[in-house]
């Protein structure tokens, strides 16, 4: 059994007065909350009851929101989501799961195929999908895409050397990480015992990138999957202006 684990404790500050009243999932982008186009698909593919979204910023409102999508979806609470960061919200969720996990980001729009074949991978290894129609996108959202971009560098066997770090060029971009990871059972286990060794004074402060990259220096084999879909981040009020009249959510739906 695999189950889905959406992060959505942060309050998105560069979206400025958009969440001065909602948590950033819930902000509007073409007619709907942003998490509303990522749960009416991934509804299709788990049991609400094998889904839970992790709260943090005006939680009461999206407890109620999430609620009447569907009462079976699990609402976990980060309580520290000010002064944490999502692998702290990874790590809250330890008791919900026991099972093989996929975590989403909550601020992004996805082709629900990705997460299909994440599942039907049975990897053994953690997997994180690959962005590789990302240009066009990052082009619409600046003018200089290499001043937003990250490292995404791969071996001969598509398994993940390094990510997250600032590029020097376009070649140490061989796909773009998409803000979801599938972990077998095992080694989610494996990684929450790593975690909790490292301690707060670490965790509290590592994003998830920042994770992968200390996974890959302990000896973890992270292997990849290329995905030709857009793929959306919705990170500031440029990139909903931006978004607009592209098309781009008629090519993912």
């Amino acid at each position: 059994m695999t189950k889905l684990l959406i992060l959505a404790a942060g309050r998105g500050s560069r979206l400025k007065n958009l969440t001065n009243e909602v948590p950033k999932c819930m902000v509007e982008f073409e007619g709907r909350a942003i998490i509303d186009w990522q749960l009416e698909r991934v509804m299709k593919l788990f049991n609400p009851k094998d889904i839970a979204v992790m709260t943090g910023y005006k939680s009461e409102i999206l407890r109620d929101y999430i609620g009447n999508i569907s009462p079976y979806i699990s609402i976990l609470h980060n309580p520290r989501w000010m002064e944490t960061n999502m692998v702290s919200s990874l790590i809250a969720a330890r008791n919900w799961n026991h099972d093989d996990l996929i975590i989403a980001y909550s601020d992004i729009i996805y082709d629900p195929k990705i997460l299909d074949d994440l599942m039907q991978s049975k990897a053994d290894s953690i997997v994180i999908p690959s962005n590789q129609s990302w240009k066009k996108v990052w082009e619409c959202r600046f003018e200089n895409p290499l001043e937003d971009l990250e490292t995404f560098v791969l071996d001969s066997n598509n398994s993940l050397l390094e990510i997250g770090k600032k590029p020097t060029d376009y070649s140490q971009i061989q796909g773009q990480f998409m803000g979801i990871a599938y972990f077998p059972k095992a080694k989610l286990q494996e990684v929450l015992n790593l975690l909790n060794s490292k301690g707060t004074d670490l965790t509290d402060k590592l994003d998830f990138t920042s994770m992968i990259n200390m996974l890959i220096q302990n000896g973890y084999n992270i292997s990849t999957i290329n995905h030709n879909s857009y793929w959306l981040e919705i990170d500031s009020e440029d990139d909903i202006r931006q978004y607009s009249g592209q098309g781009f959510i008629s090519e993912i739906i």
